[in-house]
């Protein structure tokens, strides 16, 4: 495994991460854009559901309303809650 720090770049990370699991069966990578902003859903399917995880973050961002400037303090909200 790399010890390579996540890039700034949404599709450098989802490269990264799709060379690295990408060939496990339950690893899962969805594309959204929340606010505008695009980001990505990487999870593995035998220790969360993309369908469970989708609703909680979204629940709670659309609950919360809160005014994301861009995709590092998208990132921060989503980490914290």
């Amino acid at each position: 495994m790399s010890d390579k720090p996540l890039s700034q770049h949404l599709q450098e990370n989802v490269v990264f991460l799709k060379s690295i699991f990408g060939q496990s069966s339950d690893f899962y990578t969805k594309p959204m854009c929340l606010e505008n902003i695009e980001c990505c859903v990487a999870l593995f399917t035998g220790i969360s559901s993309p369908e469970k995880l989708s609703v909680m973050a979204l629940d709670s961002f659309c609950r919360d309303g809160v005014p994301v400037r861009n995709g590092a303090a998208l990132a921060e909200y989503l980490l914290q809650e």
